[in-house]
Formats: C-alpha cells, sequence, structure tokens
C-alpha cells in the first residue's frame, strides 16, 4: 500500500517538506509508515531512529496535509475519468499538479454536466483555435474575414470572429506562467487590501437605532491582506455571512496600471495591423478584467481563510494538550458544586478514585436564598467526608459561588480541615450531562446533578472526565464553529488520541470512553475488551490482547505499549502462577499454544467463505470454535514488563540488558534500579550498547528510562496544576499598577485570557507580552499588572510580567526525559 501511494503522489514529500520547513527523506519516511497503518503516537514513541524524534504536532501537521493531497489526488483522477475523451495532455499536466481541490473543480468546471463550456472553450469548437495560435506566432498571416461562415452562429461575422479569438486569447494569458509569476511577484511588494462595511440590511438597522455591534470595529474596515491575524478574517467571514458585513477584495490601482502595462508590451505585437493590435489590446484588458483579478482575488480569500482555518485549528489543538495534560488530583475526595441561581446549586461528593459519595442542592444566594441552610449542607459535606478540595463550575454564578465557598474557609467553618477551592470550567458538562454515556455511567442521578459530578471529576482527573466530552465544547478555541466540521474534528480527535496515548491507562481499569482513544483502537474494539474482561476476568498479560475480537496483530503493534497491566489488577483468579522452577504452570509468554486473531469482522466473513469453499462440517466448524474460545481463556504469567512503557517488541532487548545490569524483572521502577543503570552507564556509553544490542539509540534510552521510571508515574506530572484558592478579590479593588497572579484560561490569536481571581477573565494583548510573546500558553501560571480596568463593560487589560512554564510537546514523546525529572 505504502509504494503505490507514494507512486502515485511523487511529489508528496517533497511539497509537505517544503510546506513544513522539513526533510524531504524524513517526511518520505513518515508518509510510507502511515501507508502502512501506523498511528502518530506509535510513530512518535516507537519509531524515533527513522523520524529523527519528531514530536506528535509536527507528525500530525504531516498526516493532515498527507491526506488532503491524497484527497485532492482522488479527485483529479475522477475528473480525468469523467473528462473522457477531451482530456488533453495540457489539462491532464494541470490536474496532476493541482496542489488544491480549487485548482482541480477550476479545469473541470468548463465539463461538467450542463455547463457550456467557457468562452474560450465555445470558441475553439468553432474552429478558432488554430487561427488564434496562429495569430500568435505571427499576427500578420491572419485575416479574420476569411473565418467567417454567415450561417454558423458565433462567426457569422467579423465582430463575432473577433470576440471568439479574443476569448481565446485571453485564456492564453490569463493562463500563462509568466504572466501570473509576474502579477504575484509585484503583489508581494504592494499586497491585496481587503476592505469591508456595513452590509445594507445592517445600515438600515442601524438607522432604526438596532443592529449587531459585535463587528462595530469592521465597519469602515481596510487593511493589506499580508498584516490581517488569523481572528480578524474569521471575524470577518462571519460577519459577512450573517449579513452584517460586506466584504471585498481590491488590488492596489498602482499594481493594477503597472500590470497592464507590462501585458500589453508583451502580447501586443508592435508590428501587427491596427485591426489586430486593437484585438491584442482588448483580449489584454478581457483577461485582467474578468479572469487574472477574480482569480486574483479569490484564491486570496481563499487562502486568508484557510491559513486563519489553520492558525486557529492549530491553537485549539495546543490549548486541548495542555488541558487534556493538566494533572490530576489523584486520591483526593472533593465536593464539586455547580452554580446556578433559580435552580440552585447542586453538590457532589467524590470519593477518591472518583465514586459518587453523596449529592445535595443548595440555595445560599438568590431569590430562593437560604443561606443558613446553604451553610450547614457544605460544613456537613465536607466534614462528614473529608474534602480535600471544592471544584466549582465557572458558569452562571460562579462568582457568588466563589464568595460563599471563601466566607466558610475565611470564618474557619471547615476546621480542622485545611481545605482550598479551584474554579473549574464547566464547558461541555451540560451536554455530557444529558448524553447516553451520563445516564449509563450514572443512572441514579437527576440531569442537573451529573453536571457537579462532572465538574468534580474534572479535577481530579480531567483527562478520563473530558475524553468524554466532544473537544469543540470545550471552550478553548477560537471562532471553532466556523471551522470545517471535518478539519476540527480530524485534528482535534488526533490530540485526544495523542493525550490518552501517551498518559496511557491500566488494561483493567478503563472504561470504553479511555480505551477508544487509544492508538490502534476504537469504539467497537474498545466494548471488545471490556466482554473479554467479563467473560475472562482481568488480563494478566499484554499478550492476551490477541484473543480480543476483533485486535489482529496491526492493532495489537499499535496499542499495545500504551496499555499497561498493574500489580493491583494481577491479583485475579486467571493469574497463572509460577511454579519452583519459575517457570508458568499452565502456559509463559513464550507458549507455543494457538490464539486465534480476528482482525475485523471482515476478516471473519472471510473465514467463513472459505469454510464454505473448503466444504468443511459443521462439525469442524464446531470443533474450531471451542480451539479459539480456548486460546481466548488461555492463562499467562505476569510479566513486570507490562507495568512499562516499553514496547514488547523489544522485551528481548529489555530482558537481555537487564542482566547485562544485575536488575530483577520484579525491581522494575523501584530506586535501587536507577542507582544500578546510572552506575553501569558511568562506565559505558549508551550509543555503544544500542550497538551492541543492534537497536537505535533512542529506542535503548526508552527502554532504559522505562526500567527505572516508577511504574505509576504519570507524565501529567510535568505540566501546570490547577490553581487553588482561599479568598476572593473583587473587581472593584483592581487599579492600574494592581499585581496580581493568575492562570491562562484560553489562548487566541491576538491574546491570552488569563483567570486572576476577580469573576472576570482579564486580556493579555499580544503587544503586552513581551519577551514572553509566543512562549505563554493555555494553563500557565502567570504574573500580571493591571493596566487598565472598565468595570461598565467588565473588561480588564493585563501586562504580562512572568511565566511559570512552557510547554513542549516533546514532553509527550521523551519517556526519557520525563523519568529524569521526576526520578
Amino acid at each position: 500500500m505504502a509504494s503505490a501511494n507514494l507512486q502515485r503522489l511523487p511529489r508528496a514529500a517533497s511539497v509537505l517538506a517544503e510546506n513544513l520547513n522539513l526533510g524531504v527523506g524524513v517526511v518520505r519516511t513518515v508518509i510510507t509508515l502511515l501507508d502502512k497503518d501506523n498511528t502518530v503516537p506509535f510513530i512518535a514513541r516507537y519509531r524515533k531512529e527513522q523520524t529523527g524524534g519528531l514530536d506528535p504536532t509536527v507528525l500530525r501537521h504531516i498526516q493532515a496535509q498527507y491526506e488532503q493531497l491524497k484527497s485532492i489526488k482522488e479527485r483529479a483522477e475522477s475528473v480525468s475519468k469523467k473528462i473522457g475523451e477531451k482530456l488533453t495532455p495540457e489539462i491532464k499536466n494541470s490536474l496532476n499538479n493541482a496542489l488544491t481541490m480549487e485548482e482541480v473543480e477550476e479545469v473541470y468546471a468548463p465539463f461538467k454536466k450542463g455547463s457550456k463550456g467557457s468562452h474560450a472553450e465555445r470558441a475553439r469548437q468553432l474552429g478558432l483555435g488554430e487561427p488564434a495560435e496562429l495569430l500568435l506566432k505571427n499576427p500578420r498571416n491572419v485575416q479574420l474575414v476569411k473565418l467567417v461562415k454567415p450561417d454558423t452562429e458565433g462567426i457569422k461575422d467579423v465582430k463575432q470572429v473577433s470576440l471568439g479569438i479574443q476569448h481565446i486569447l485571453a485564456d492564453v494569458i490569463a493562463k500563462d506562467s509568466s504572466t501570473l509569476s509576474s502579477i504575484k511577484a509585484t503583489l508581494e511588494r504592494n499586497p491585496v487590501r481587503i476592505e469591508s462595511s456595513l452590509s445594507r440590511s445592517a445600515t438600515k438597522e442601524k438607522k432604526k437605532g438596532g443592529g449587531d455591534k459585535k463587528y462595530e470595529q469592521y465597519h469602515g474596515f481596510n487593511m493589506p491582506v499580508s498584516s490581517l491575524k488569523a481572528h480578524q478574517v474569521l471575524a470577518l467571514n462571519r460577519g459577512e455571512q450573517n449579513k452584517v458585513l460586506s466584504v471585498k477584495l481590491t488590488i492596489p490601482k498602482p499594481v493594477e496600471g503597472q500590470f497592464l502595462s507590462h501585458l500589453h508590451k508583451t502580447w501586443v505585437p508592435c508590428d501587427a495591423p491596427g485591426q489586430i493590435q486593437k484585438l491584442f489590446r482588448t483580449a489584454v484588458d478581457d483577461a485582467y478584467n474578468r479572469l487574472i483579478k477574480p482569480k486574483i482575488t479569490r484564491q486570496s480569500r481563499s487562502s486568508l481563510t484557510k491559513q486563519a482555518e489553520k492558525e486557529s485549528v492549530d491553537l485549539f489543538m495546543m490549548n486541548l494538550y495542555r488541558l487534556l495534560l493538566t494533572p490530576p488530583m489523584r486520591g483526593k475526595s472533593v465536593l464539586g458544586l455547580d452554580p446556578g441561581f433559580s435552580h440552585g446549586c447542586k453538590l457532589a461528593v467524590l470519593g477518591s478514585t472518583g465514586e459518587v459519595l453523596e449529592t445535595r442542592m443548595i440555595f445560599p444566594f438568590g431569590k430562593n436564598a437560604n443561606v443558613g441552610q446553604a451553610k450547614n449542607t457544605v460544613v456537613d459535606l465536607v466534614l462528614k467526608h473529608s474534602c480535600e478540595y471544592v471544584a466549582i463550575g465557572n458558569g452562571v454564578g460562579c462568582r457568588d459561588a466563589e464568595t460563599f465557598i471563601s466566607q466558610l474557609i475565611k470564618q474557619r467553618e471547615l476546621a480542622p480541615l485545611d481545605i482550598a477551592y479551584c474554579i473549574v470550567s464547566e464547558d461541555g458538562a451540560s451536554i455530557y450531562s444529558a448524553s447516553p454515556e451520563a445516564a449509563a455511567e450514572l443512572p441514579s442521578l437527576d440531569t442537573s446533578l451529573r453536571g457537579a459530578v462532572s465538574i468534580g471529576r474534572r479535577l481530579q482527573d480531567p483527562l478520563v472526565e473530558l475524553v468524554k466530552i466532544e473537544p469543540k465544547h470545550l471552550g478553548i478555541g477560537m471562532y471553532q464553529h466556523d471551522i470545517p466540521d471535518s478539519l476540527l474534528r480530524g485534528a482535534l480527535d488526533g490530540v485526544v488520541e495523542d493525550c490518552v496515548s501517551f498518559v496511557g491507562v491500566d488494561l483493567n481499569v478503563a472504561g470504553v470512553s479511555m480505551l477508544r482513544r487509544i492508538a490502534g483502537l476504537n469504539d467497537k474494539k474498545a466494548k471488545a475488551i471490556l466482554t473479554w474482561r467479563e467473560e475472562n476476568g482481568a488480563f494478566t498479560n499484554r499478550e492476551q490482547l490477541k484473543a480480543v475480537k476483533g485486535i489482529g496483530l496491526k492493532s495489537y503493534e499499535q496499542c499495545v505499549g500504551f496499555v499497561r497491566i498493574m500489580n493491583n489488577s494481577r491479583l485475579h483468579s486467571n493469574a497463572a502462577r509460577p511454579s519452583a522452577s519459575g517457570q508458568c504452570s499452565t502456559a509463559d509468554n513464550n507458549s507455543k499454544a494457538e490464539i486465534v486473531v480476528l482482525d475485523s469482522d471482515e476478516e471473519v466473513k472471510m473465514a467463513a467463505r472459505g469454510r464454505k469453499r473448503k466444504g468443511e462440517s459443521a462439525e469442524e466448524e464446531v470443533k474450531k470454535k471451542k480451539k479459539k474460545k480456548a486460546a481466548g481463556k488461555q492463562e499467562f504469567c505476569p510479566d513486570p514488563l507490562d507495568m512499562t512503557w516499553i514496547h514488547p517488541e523489544s522485551y528481548p532487548v529489555a530482558k537481555s540488558a537487564m542482566e547485562m545490569m544485575g536488575v530483577l524483572p520484579e525491581q522494575i521502577g523501584q530506586p535501587l534500579v536507577k542507582a544500578a543503570i546510572d552506575g553501569f552507564l558511568q562506565t559505558r556509553k549508551i550509543e555503544e550498547l544500542a550497538g551492541k544490542f543492534s537497536v537505535g539509540t533512542p529506542t535503548l534510552q526508552h527502554i532504559i528510562d522505562g526500567l527505572r521510571q516508577p511504574t505509576d508515574h504519570d507524565i501529567r506530572v510535568n505540566f501546570q496544576k490547577p490553581l487553588f484558592k482561599r479568598n476572593v478579590t473583587s473587581l472593584e479593588d483592581l487599579r492600574p499598577g494592581t499585581q496580581l497572579s493568575g492562570r491562562v484560561t484560553n489562548m487566541t490569536s491576538f491574546g491570552a485570557f488569563v483567570d486572576c481571581g476577580v469573576g472576570r477573565d482579564g486580556l493579555v494583548h499580544n503587544s503586552n507580552m513581551g519577551r514572553f510573546k509566543g512562549r505563554v500558553g493555555l494553563g500557565d501560571l502567570v504574573e500580571v499588572t493591571v493596566r487598565n480596568v472598565d468595570i461598565a463593560k467588565q473588561h480588564i487589560s493585563l501586562i504580562l510580567k512572568d511565566i511559570s512554564s512552557a510547554f513542549n510537546p516533546q514532553l509527550l514523546v521523551s519517556v526519557g526525559t520525563l523519568s529524569q525529572t521526576c526520578a
């Protein structure tokens, strides 16, 4: 499959390498890996030698652009077949070199069913193509009057003949590569401008005293496209779509004059008869006004939108990486609080593992307020269940709920507990609460109370809870609802897969919502894993995954490195116990017993058809089914390496390395292993060892880090923890120059929004980021200075003074870096 795709897309690697500023060889390698159905997390973590250690964000860009090129190529091939006999070498070449879908559709437009074809195409059909070519070569040798056919519409007089040849000449000029290169070069120095104004309907509404004021800054907007920001492009597009704005692109007058002068000098023959010169001048003007100018403005607008969408998606992806990798508050009991006025505040007490212990409803504010009852309820729940944190949703009533909780803490109503609260984003919580997944997970709870549970669990383990919600509903994007759903969904699903895979799951604890996000798995395979667990008990060895229906060799290869089998799940009844000799009493990892691997339902059907062809009896079929069932229940010895991120394909090297370093399998992850490995590596270079084991240095480093890394290590500990508070500050207390600490809650192309604990996020505009511009991101803890406060509009302008972290996607891949950090 890989070679076939590379043959169909010979320029793919070079095009992508140029677009992404990467080496052609590396891009070609990544494409080959993708064509062999390898997932991005698998490539990023286990194929670092081949990719040069590219991080998952870069790999995602390669994957997305490669898929786009494949779609364009498929469409071009389809168009070639539809054009059929009319497909000329020139048209075929245009389709083969097309890099956008718009280019393909532009070539195909004249041939679409019901289309009359372009003016030039119709003129050529009348037999004017050859005379036009002769006119370009030798203007003196063509006499228009001889081309007249009085009985044929379109060439029945000299005027119609001239018009037909003009259209052909204009088509040739407009498609000439040097002509297009000339105007593009001119526009680089003096770019196209974009203008916007109120639409007619919006102008009428404004005169009546109404209208949408969101787009006021774009009334009379005029700017070169080279200076536009992504959020401005998306805002203009939305305003135009909502019929509030009228938007147009214009080519500067000096550029037009300069370019038309160049065209006339290039295309109008100075030694031709006056009638022919006039025909050429008319053709040049027609080519520019009817073909070139609309094409340039159309392509500029399309390019602007695509680039803005790409920047918006990239920003959303980075925000999502940061949000999903927020460190969990494991082992902590939490009180989840979903604020509300008329319907009260919903409370849910969650145990240390997320189980719902108790739920209540209180009215600490609003028209139905009962402050005394609310206070008693909260104090009772917190003390009864020894809650350590309160998670407050950031929706309507958040500020009042925060004040209520902070007063309880200040008045020491919750003593002797030293409790703190945290503001948690509740975006998407209402969607989850009403979902079938929530109904199945929390069947006994009312929909409104499920929101409080979700808010509390988002603090305990953000990743586990947030994967249940479609990413675009998480409130961390910029104009995400204006971006094509397919583009956004594909990118964000990839981020979720990366985060879940790199954080990993315990194979015996994870549910469908987590398992389906693991590289190589999907919803169907995740459910099959749960079914296997229900029928056979806990997994004791990664090899048993091969017996799960739907998980074939490729699926196993892709997912197995991202699932772990922890000690606490090895104590189930189906765990085979070693004998005195150290061998498993049933079958160990190297057992020769057959495991039936079914890669998909289609493969099952193929196998069934094969049995029919072979004429197998019903009895033989039953025997095979029993054999498969026995294989599924086969017992395996626990393997300590299954608790690490080391891929089974590297187990032989890992075991040889352990033997060489004097490390026992049961010691994996213990401090003495780190000491033994460090001592061993003091006298030997890892590059030499890699050569001895015939593996790459990155792979051996990954193995060594996996051996000395604590088995319960979580890569999220390296990212910013939630911001906990005990008191509240009022917006009215702020003055220019006030120093505040806060946490970045959202990133946009124009700046960062920061929660400073005043009930309203402040904005640090890009111009106020100083030396931190480009380094700050969602989740960062920051120090800011208040620049300006508008209490009426609830606007806070901030200046960034310091940040405590900068996100590095490479942390997702480099387990070595992570293990050294935690050790």
